[in-house]
Protein backbone atom coordinates (compact mmCIF):
# COMPACT_ATOMS: atom_id res chain seq x y z
CA UNK A 1 0.00 0.00 0.00
CA UNK A 2 1.21 3.34 -0.75
CA UNK A 3 1.20 5.16 2.72
CA UNK A 4 4.72 6.02 2.82
CA UNK A 5 7.79 7.27 0.28
CA UNK A 6 9.88 4.50 1.38
CA UNK A 7 7.67 1.68 0.49
CA UNK A 8 6.76 3.55 -2.80
CA UNK A 9 10.21 3.64 -3.87
CA UNK A 10 11.24 0.58 -3.24
CA UNK A 11 8.21 -1.06 -6.10
CA UNK A 12 10.37 0.99 -8.43
CA UNK A 13 12.76 -0.50 -10.37
CA UNK A 14 14.68 0.63 -13.78
CA UNK A 15 11.55 0.21 -15.90
CA UNK A 16 8.35 -0.95 -14.16
CA UNK A 17 6.95 -1.59 -10.82
CA UNK A 18 7.44 -4.63 -8.61
CA UNK A 19 6.29 -5.57 -5.28
CA UNK A 20 5.17 -8.47 -2.62
CA UNK A 21 2.89 -5.85 -1.14
CA UNK A 22 0.97 -4.23 -4.35
CA UNK A 23 -2.45 -4.26 -3.97
CA UNK A 24 -5.59 -2.59 -5.64
CA UNK A 25 -5.55 0.11 -3.42
CA UNK A 26 -1.89 1.61 -4.95
CA UNK A 27 -3.36 0.28 -8.40
CA UNK A 28 -6.26 2.93 -8.03
CA UNK A 29 -4.12 5.63 -7.17
CA UNK A 30 -1.23 4.74 -9.84
CA UNK A 31 -4.28 4.68 -12.44
CA UNK A 32 -5.13 7.84 -11.46
CA UNK A 33 -1.44 9.38 -11.96
CA UNK A 34 -0.66 7.84 -15.07
CA UNK A 35 -3.86 9.24 -16.42
CA UNK A 36 -2.50 12.59 -15.09
CA UNK A 37 0.34 12.33 -16.87
CA UNK A 38 -1.23 11.50 -20.32
CA UNK A 39 -3.66 13.87 -19.99
CA UNK A 40 -0.32 16.60 -18.95
CA UNK A 41 0.94 14.95 -22.34
CA UNK A 42 -2.38 15.78 -24.38
CA UNK A 43 -2.66 12.01 -24.50
CA UNK A 44 -6.54 10.57 -24.31
CA UNK A 45 -6.34 6.52 -25.05
CA UNK A 46 -4.48 3.88 -23.52
CA UNK A 47 -4.44 -0.30 -23.76
CA UNK A 48 -4.62 -2.44 -20.67
CA UNK A 49 -3.94 -5.69 -20.04
CA UNK A 50 -2.81 -8.38 -16.94
CA UNK A 51 -0.93 -11.73 -16.31
CA UNK A 52 -1.65 -14.58 -14.91
CA UNK A 53 -0.87 -14.19 -11.57
CA UNK A 54 -3.53 -14.36 -8.44
CA UNK A 55 -4.23 -10.73 -7.74
CA UNK A 56 -3.83 -9.20 -11.49
CA UNK A 57 -7.21 -8.79 -12.73
CA UNK A 58 -8.01 -7.24 -9.58
CA UNK A 59 -5.04 -5.06 -9.42
CA UNK A 60 -6.15 -4.28 -13.42
CA UNK A 61 -9.70 -3.72 -12.55
CA UNK A 62 -8.71 -1.21 -9.86
CA UNK A 63 -5.96 0.57 -12.23
CA UNK A 64 -8.44 1.10 -15.03
CA UNK A 65 -11.11 2.71 -12.10
CA UNK A 66 -8.33 5.30 -11.56
CA UNK A 67 -7.33 5.63 -15.17
CA UNK A 68 -10.84 6.30 -16.00
CA UNK A 69 -11.22 8.90 -13.11
CA UNK A 70 -8.54 11.02 -15.22
CA UNK A 71 -10.64 11.38 -18.66
CA UNK A 72 -8.68 8.66 -20.43
CA UNK A 73 -10.08 6.22 -22.69
CA UNK A 74 -8.99 2.77 -21.84
CA UNK A 75 -9.13 -0.01 -24.14
CA UNK A 76 -8.96 -3.74 -22.34
CA UNK A 77 -7.11 -6.30 -23.59
CA UNK A 78 -7.99 -8.76 -19.98
CA UNK A 79 -5.24 -11.68 -19.59
CA UNK A 80 -2.53 -11.39 -22.42
CA UNK A 81 1.34 -11.05 -22.21
CA UNK A 82 3.57 -7.52 -22.60
CA UNK A 83 4.40 -8.12 -25.93
CA UNK A 84 0.52 -8.05 -27.38
CA UNK A 85 -0.77 -5.08 -25.18
CA UNK A 86 2.19 -3.08 -27.05
CA UNK A 87 1.72 -4.24 -30.46
CA UNK A 88 -2.22 -3.62 -30.25
CA UNK A 89 -1.37 -0.14 -28.94
CA UNK A 90 0.71 0.28 -31.84
CA UNK A 91 -1.57 -1.29 -34.25
CA UNK A 92 -4.65 0.64 -33.37
CA UNK A 93 -3.03 4.05 -32.76
CA UNK A 94 -3.44 4.06 -28.54
CA UNK A 95 -1.54 6.48 -26.72
CA UNK A 96 -0.17 4.49 -24.12
CA UNK A 97 -0.31 0.72 -23.04
CA UNK A 98 0.09 -0.92 -19.65
CA UNK A 99 0.51 -4.63 -18.87
CA UNK A 100 -0.49 -5.50 -15.31
CA UNK A 101 2.55 -8.05 -14.44
CA UNK A 102 5.83 -8.80 -12.34
CA UNK A 103 6.88 -10.95 -15.29
CA UNK A 104 9.59 -13.73 -14.36
CA UNK A 105 9.57 -12.78 -10.31
CA UNK A 106 7.82 -15.64 -8.08
CA UNK A 107 4.22 -15.81 -8.01
CA UNK A 108 4.12 -14.03 -4.76
CA UNK A 109 5.31 -10.61 -6.85
CA UNK A 110 3.09 -8.07 -8.49
CA UNK A 111 3.86 -5.36 -10.92
CA UNK A 112 3.19 -2.94 -13.67
CA UNK A 113 5.13 -1.70 -17.13
CA UNK A 114 4.36 1.11 -18.54
CA UNK A 115 4.72 2.31 -21.74
CA UNK A 116 3.79 5.87 -23.95
CA UNK A 117 4.05 5.48 -27.27
CA UNK A 118 5.66 1.90 -27.58
CA UNK A 119 8.43 3.31 -24.90
CA UNK A 120 8.85 2.23 -21.32
CA UNK A 121 8.72 4.53 -18.35
CA UNK A 122 12.11 5.47 -17.66
CA UNK A 123 12.83 5.16 -13.32
CA UNK A 124 12.80 8.90 -13.36
CA UNK A 125 9.16 9.05 -15.11
CA UNK A 126 8.48 6.09 -12.88
CA UNK A 127 9.12 8.52 -9.41
CA UNK A 128 7.27 11.47 -10.95
CA UNK A 129 4.52 8.68 -10.87
CA UNK A 130 5.16 7.73 -7.53
CA UNK A 131 5.47 11.22 -6.35
CA UNK A 132 2.54 12.17 -7.62
CA UNK A 133 0.46 9.70 -5.87
CA UNK A 134 2.28 10.14 -2.41
CA UNK A 135 1.16 13.88 -2.91
CA UNK A 136 -2.77 13.08 -4.55
CA UNK A 137 -1.96 15.10 -7.12
CA UNK A 138 -4.42 14.20 -9.64
CA UNK A 139 -6.18 15.79 -12.27
CA UNK A 140 -9.65 14.91 -12.48
CA UNK A 141 -11.88 15.27 -15.80
CA UNK A 142 -15.56 13.59 -16.96
CA UNK A 143 -15.04 9.76 -16.94
CA UNK A 144 -13.20 8.23 -19.55
CA UNK A 145 -14.98 5.59 -21.66
CA UNK A 146 -14.38 1.74 -21.58
CA UNK A 147 -13.86 -0.73 -24.85
CA UNK A 148 -13.34 -4.05 -24.97
CA UNK A 149 -10.32 -5.27 -27.55
CA UNK A 150 -9.10 -9.05 -28.55
CA UNK A 151 -5.68 -9.74 -29.94
CA UNK A 152 -6.97 -10.41 -33.54
CA UNK A 153 -4.19 -8.44 -34.99
CA UNK A 154 -1.28 -9.73 -33.12
CA UNK A 155 -2.41 -13.17 -33.88
CA UNK A 156 -2.44 -12.34 -37.64
CA UNK A 157 0.79 -10.97 -37.13
CA UNK A 158 2.92 -14.11 -35.38
CA UNK A 159 0.40 -16.08 -38.22
CA UNK A 160 2.13 -14.05 -41.26
CA UNK A 161 5.59 -15.79 -39.92
CA UNK A 162 5.51 -18.55 -42.59
CA UNK A 163 7.00 -22.13 -41.16
CA UNK A 164 7.53 -25.45 -42.78
CA UNK A 165 7.14 -28.18 -40.14
CA UNK A 166 10.75 -29.52 -40.92
CA UNK A 167 12.06 -29.48 -37.00
CA UNK A 168 10.50 -31.72 -34.03
CA UNK A 169 9.98 -28.44 -31.23
CA UNK A 170 9.57 -27.89 -27.46
CA UNK A 171 7.73 -25.13 -26.27
CA UNK A 172 7.82 -24.72 -22.38
CA UNK A 173 5.52 -21.70 -21.69
CA UNK A 174 6.30 -21.85 -17.62
CA UNK A 175 2.34 -21.57 -17.20
CA UNK A 176 3.17 -17.81 -18.38
CA UNK A 177 1.06 -15.65 -20.85
CA UNK A 178 2.21 -17.45 -23.81
CA UNK A 179 -0.09 -19.94 -22.85
CA UNK A 180 -2.74 -17.57 -24.10
CA UNK A 181 -1.05 -17.59 -27.47
CA UNK A 182 -0.02 -21.10 -28.26
CA UNK A 183 -3.48 -22.51 -29.24
CA UNK A 184 -3.86 -19.54 -31.90
CA UNK A 185 -0.80 -20.23 -33.72
CA UNK A 186 -0.19 -22.20 -37.13
CA UNK A 187 2.64 -24.11 -35.81
CA UNK A 188 3.88 -26.69 -38.47
CA UNK A 189 5.48 -30.32 -37.82
CA UNK A 190 5.65 -31.88 -34.51
CA UNK A 191 5.36 -29.46 -31.50
CA UNK A 192 5.42 -30.64 -27.74
CA UNK A 193 4.05 -28.34 -25.53
CA UNK A 194 4.36 -28.17 -21.58
CA UNK A 195 2.68 -25.69 -19.09
CA UNK A 196 0.10 -23.61 -21.49
CA UNK A 197 -2.45 -23.67 -18.37
CA UNK A 198 -2.68 -21.36 -16.10
CA UNK A 199 -1.55 -22.07 -12.01
CA UNK A 200 -1.39 -18.70 -9.74
CA UNK A 201 1.71 -20.54 -8.61
CA UNK A 202 3.73 -21.48 -12.01
CA UNK A 203 3.69 -24.64 -11.20
CA UNK A 204 5.93 -23.89 -7.95
CA UNK A 205 8.65 -22.33 -9.17
CA UNK A 206 9.82 -18.63 -10.77
CA UNK A 207 8.35 -18.40 -15.14
CA UNK A 208 11.77 -17.81 -15.35
CA UNK A 209 13.93 -19.62 -18.12
CA UNK A 210 17.06 -18.85 -16.14
CA UNK A 211 14.98 -20.97 -13.18
CA UNK A 212 16.88 -24.93 -14.21
CA UNK A 213 14.93 -26.84 -11.54
CA UNK A 214 11.92 -25.53 -13.72
CA UNK A 215 13.42 -26.84 -17.04
CA UNK A 216 13.94 -30.39 -15.95
CA UNK A 217 10.56 -31.71 -17.71
CA UNK A 218 11.87 -30.27 -20.66
CA UNK A 219 14.71 -31.38 -20.50
CA UNK A 220 13.99 -35.29 -20.37
CA UNK A 221 11.88 -34.84 -23.26
CA UNK A 222 15.10 -33.50 -25.26
CA UNK A 223 16.90 -36.04 -23.77
CA UNK A 224 14.20 -38.95 -25.38
CA UNK A 225 15.31 -37.03 -28.44
CA UNK A 226 11.40 -36.31 -28.98
CA UNK A 227 12.27 -32.74 -29.95
CA UNK A 228 15.13 -31.02 -31.85
CA UNK A 229 15.31 -28.45 -29.43
CA UNK A 230 12.74 -26.07 -26.93
CA UNK A 231 11.83 -22.35 -26.41
CA UNK A 232 11.44 -21.45 -23.26
CA UNK A 233 8.91 -18.41 -22.63
CA UNK A 234 8.57 -16.14 -19.61
CA UNK A 235 5.98 -15.38 -17.23
CA UNK A 236 4.73 -12.27 -19.25
CA UNK A 237 5.90 -13.69 -22.84
CA UNK A 238 8.19 -10.31 -23.92
CA UNK A 239 11.51 -13.15 -23.31
CA UNK A 240 12.77 -16.28 -24.94
CA UNK A 241 15.26 -18.95 -24.22
CA UNK A 242 16.76 -21.60 -26.47
CA UNK A 243 17.52 -25.09 -24.65
CA UNK A 244 19.57 -27.46 -27.08
CA UNK A 245 21.24 -30.85 -25.51
CA UNK A 246 20.38 -29.42 -22.23
CA UNK A 247 21.80 -26.65 -22.01
CA UNK A 248 19.94 -22.84 -22.75
CA UNK A 249 21.95 -21.10 -25.53
CA UNK A 250 23.04 -17.81 -24.49
CA UNK A 251 21.39 -14.88 -25.44
CA UNK A 252 24.33 -13.14 -27.37
CA UNK A 253 24.90 -16.78 -29.19
CA UNK A 254 20.85 -16.60 -29.96
CA UNK A 255 21.09 -13.09 -31.34
CA UNK A 256 24.36 -14.35 -33.63
CA UNK A 257 22.48 -16.88 -35.30
CA UNK A 258 19.88 -15.10 -36.30
CA UNK A 259 22.09 -12.52 -37.94
CA UNK A 260 24.16 -15.03 -39.79
CA UNK A 261 21.06 -16.81 -40.73
CA UNK A 262 19.33 -13.85 -42.09
CA UNK A 263 22.89 -12.57 -43.88
CA UNK A 264 22.90 -15.70 -45.59
CA UNK A 265 19.34 -15.49 -47.03
CA UNK A 266 19.31 -11.88 -48.14
CA UNK A 267 22.85 -11.19 -48.56
CA UNK A 268 22.33 -7.96 -46.68
CA UNK A 269 24.55 -6.53 -43.90
CA UNK A 270 22.12 -5.71 -40.98
CA UNK A 271 22.24 -3.28 -38.41
CA UNK A 272 22.32 -5.07 -34.78
CA UNK A 273 22.35 -3.61 -31.27
CA UNK A 274 24.09 -5.55 -28.82
CA UNK A 275 24.07 -4.94 -24.78
CA UNK A 276 27.74 -4.47 -23.08
CA UNK A 277 27.81 -7.81 -21.35
CA UNK A 278 27.55 -9.66 -24.45
CA UNK A 279 30.60 -11.28 -25.87
CA UNK A 280 33.66 -9.53 -27.52
CA UNK A 281 34.36 -12.83 -29.23
CA UNK A 282 30.82 -13.16 -30.82
CA UNK A 283 30.11 -9.83 -31.75
CA UNK A 284 34.06 -9.45 -33.24
CA UNK A 285 32.62 -12.42 -35.22
CA UNK A 286 29.39 -11.14 -36.35
CA UNK A 287 31.32 -8.08 -37.85
CA UNK A 288 31.55 -9.67 -40.95
CA UNK A 289 27.97 -9.72 -41.50
CA UNK A 290 26.73 -6.43 -39.27
CA UNK A 291 26.80 -3.83 -38.75
CA UNK A 292 27.24 -3.44 -34.39
CA UNK A 293 26.39 -0.79 -32.12
CA UNK A 294 26.07 -1.20 -28.74
CA UNK A 295 23.73 0.22 -25.85
CA UNK A 296 23.70 0.01 -21.88
CA UNK A 297 21.87 -2.91 -20.54
CA UNK A 298 17.98 -2.40 -20.23
CA UNK A 299 14.66 -1.85 -22.47
CA UNK A 300 14.55 1.46 -23.10
CA UNK A 301 18.33 2.30 -23.56
CA UNK A 302 18.37 -1.03 -26.25
CA UNK A 303 15.17 0.23 -28.32
CA UNK A 304 15.98 4.11 -28.48
CA UNK A 305 18.90 3.17 -29.67
CA UNK A 306 18.14 0.83 -32.01
CA UNK A 307 15.43 3.41 -33.36
CA UNK A 308 17.56 5.99 -33.56
CA UNK A 309 20.21 3.91 -35.78
CA UNK A 310 17.27 2.34 -37.83
CA UNK A 311 18.66 -1.42 -36.91
CA UNK A 312 17.15 -4.84 -37.84
CA UNK A 313 16.99 -6.39 -34.38
CA UNK A 314 18.37 -5.62 -30.58
CA UNK A 315 19.13 -7.72 -28.12
CA UNK A 316 19.92 -8.61 -24.40
CA UNK A 317 21.27 -11.13 -22.98
CA UNK A 318 18.92 -12.02 -21.03
CA UNK A 319 16.92 -13.03 -24.22
CA UNK A 320 14.84 -10.12 -24.62
CA UNK A 321 14.66 -9.45 -28.51
CA UNK A 322 13.52 -6.66 -30.65
CA UNK A 323 12.59 -6.27 -34.81
CA UNK A 324 12.33 -3.42 -36.45
CA UNK A 325 9.45 -5.19 -38.16
CA UNK A 326 7.63 -5.97 -35.20
CA UNK A 327 8.05 -2.28 -34.03
CA UNK A 328 10.77 -2.77 -31.67
CA UNK A 329 8.53 -4.41 -29.11
CA UNK A 330 10.67 -7.34 -27.11
CA UNK A 331 8.59 -10.27 -27.91
CA UNK A 332 9.60 -14.18 -26.80
CA UNK A 333 7.07 -16.38 -29.24
CA UNK A 334 7.77 -13.88 -32.43
CA UNK A 335 11.55 -14.44 -31.62
CA UNK A 336 11.63 -17.43 -31.52
CA UNK A 337 8.75 -17.92 -34.70
CA UNK A 338 11.57 -15.57 -36.88
CA UNK A 339 14.46 -17.56 -35.67
CA UNK A 340 12.55 -20.98 -36.54
CA UNK A 341 11.43 -19.60 -39.78
CA UNK A 342 15.44 -18.19 -40.87
CA UNK A 343 16.60 -21.93 -39.79
CA UNK A 344 14.22 -23.86 -42.24
CA UNK A 345 14.70 -21.31 -44.81
CA UNK A 346 18.45 -22.14 -44.23
CA UNK A 347 18.51 -25.70 -44.54
CA UNK A 348 20.94 -25.98 -42.10
CA UNK A 349 20.49 -27.84 -38.76
CA UNK A 350 21.04 -25.91 -35.20
CA UNK A 351 23.91 -28.27 -34.92
CA UNK A 352 25.96 -27.33 -38.13
CA UNK A 353 25.04 -23.72 -37.02
CA UNK A 354 26.64 -23.56 -34.08
CA UNK A 355 29.61 -25.17 -34.90
CA UNK A 356 30.04 -22.11 -37.19
CA UNK A 357 30.36 -19.72 -34.14
CA UNK A 358 33.58 -19.18 -32.49
CA UNK A 359 33.52 -20.87 -29.27
CA UNK A 360 33.50 -18.22 -26.22
CA UNK A 361 34.77 -18.60 -22.71
CA UNK A 362 31.68 -16.61 -20.63
CA UNK A 363 30.94 -17.35 -17.60
CA UNK A 364 27.88 -16.05 -15.48
CA UNK A 365 29.26 -15.83 -12.09
CA UNK A 366 27.22 -15.83 -8.74
CA UNK A 367 25.37 -12.58 -7.96
CA UNK A 368 26.79 -10.04 -5.44
CA UNK A 369 23.44 -9.68 -2.76
CA UNK A 370 22.31 -6.01 -1.77
CA UNK A 371 19.85 -4.73 0.57
CA UNK A 372 18.86 -1.90 -1.94
CA UNK A 373 19.72 0.42 -4.09
CA UNK A 374 21.76 2.64 -1.91
CA UNK A 375 23.65 -0.78 -0.99
CA UNK A 376 24.15 -1.31 -4.72
CA UNK A 377 25.50 1.68 -4.49
CA UNK A 378 27.95 1.45 -2.09
CA UNK A 379 29.23 -1.62 -3.37
CA UNK A 380 29.97 -0.35 -6.76
CA UNK A 381 32.18 2.96 -5.49
CA UNK A 382 33.79 0.40 -3.30
CA UNK A 383 34.57 -1.93 -6.12
CA UNK A 384 35.52 1.33 -8.11
CA UNK A 385 38.03 2.28 -4.94
CA UNK A 386 39.44 -0.74 -4.85
CA UNK A 387 40.51 -1.18 -8.25
CA UNK A 388 41.84 2.44 -8.60
CA UNK A 389 43.77 1.92 -5.51
CA UNK A 390 45.52 -1.57 -6.94
CA UNK A 391 46.28 0.67 -10.46
CA UNK A 392 43.32 -1.78 -12.66
CA UNK A 393 41.87 -0.01 -15.34
CA UNK A 394 38.42 0.08 -15.76
CA UNK A 395 35.65 1.84 -17.47
CA UNK A 396 32.11 2.45 -17.13
CA UNK A 397 29.65 2.79 -19.74
CA UNK A 398 27.18 0.04 -18.31
CA UNK A 399 28.83 -0.79 -14.43
CA UNK A 400 32.38 -1.81 -14.00
CA UNK A 401 33.99 -3.27 -16.94
CA UNK A 402 37.80 -4.45 -15.94
CA UNK A 403 40.01 -5.55 -18.86
CA UNK A 404 42.94 -7.85 -18.45
CA UNK A 405 45.62 -9.60 -20.31
CA UNK A 406 43.10 -12.59 -20.22
CA UNK A 407 39.86 -11.49 -19.86
CA UNK A 408 37.26 -9.31 -18.67
CA UNK A 409 35.39 -9.29 -16.13
CA UNK A 410 31.59 -6.94 -15.94
CA UNK A 411 29.88 -5.99 -12.74
CA UNK A 412 26.35 -3.88 -12.77
CA UNK A 413 23.66 -3.38 -11.07
CA UNK A 414 20.65 -5.24 -11.95
CA UNK A 415 17.97 -3.07 -12.96
CA UNK A 416 15.18 -5.46 -11.72
CA UNK A 417 16.46 -6.78 -8.57
CA UNK A 418 18.91 -5.82 -5.71
CA UNK A 419 21.75 -7.30 -7.05
CA UNK A 420 25.26 -7.06 -8.82
CA UNK A 421 26.22 -8.87 -11.65
CA UNK A 422 28.86 -10.24 -12.50
CA UNK A 423 29.69 -11.78 -15.63
CA UNK A 424 33.50 -13.09 -16.76
CA UNK A 425 34.79 -13.51 -20.37
CA UNK A 426 38.23 -15.61 -20.92
CA UNK A 427 40.37 -14.89 -24.20
CA UNK A 428 41.02 -18.90 -23.84
CA UNK A 429 39.90 -21.46 -21.25
CA UNK A 430 42.72 -20.99 -19.52
CA UNK A 431 42.07 -17.46 -19.42
CA UNK A 432 38.50 -18.13 -17.99
CA UNK A 433 39.85 -19.86 -15.71
CA UNK A 434 42.51 -16.67 -14.34
CA UNK A 435 39.48 -14.24 -14.78
CA UNK A 436 37.69 -16.80 -12.12
CA UNK A 437 40.45 -16.76 -9.53
CA UNK A 438 40.38 -13.11 -10.22
CA UNK A 439 36.60 -12.45 -9.39
CA UNK A 440 37.22 -15.03 -6.18
CA UNK A 441 39.66 -12.36 -4.92
CA UNK A 442 36.65 -9.40 -5.42
CA UNK A 443 34.55 -11.88 -3.54
CA UNK A 444 37.20 -11.81 -0.70
CA UNK A 445 37.59 -8.37 -0.12
CA UNK A 446 33.56 -7.79 -0.22
CA UNK A 447 32.68 -10.05 2.31
CA UNK A 448 35.75 -8.31 4.58
CA UNK A 449 33.94 -4.85 4.03
CA UNK A 450 29.98 -6.21 4.16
Amino acid sequence: MILSSEFAHSVKKAYDLRSKNLDTEDAFLLGKSFGTELIIQNKSSLCVCHDRRKLSENIYNSFIKGVLSTGINVYKLGQVGTPVVQYMAVQKKIDAAVSITASHNPNEYHGIKFFVENKAFSEERLTSLINRCLEKNFENFEEGTEHNIDKTEYLARLNSIKLEGKFNIGWDLLNGCGGDIIDFLNLKGQNIILNKEKKEDFGGFPPDPNCIERLEEIKKIEQKNEIDFAFIIDGDADRTSLLYKGNLISGDVFLAMILYLNHQITNTKSKVIWDDISSLSIKKWCSQFSESFFSKTGHSNIQNLAVEKDCFIAGEMSGHYMFKDHFFIDDGIYSSLIFLSLLEKSNLTLDSLLQLIPKTFLKKCPNIDCVDSADKENKMNLLKKYFKENSIHFTEFDGIKVFLEQGCLIIRSSNTESILRVLIEGWTEKGLENMNKFVEKIYLFLSKNF
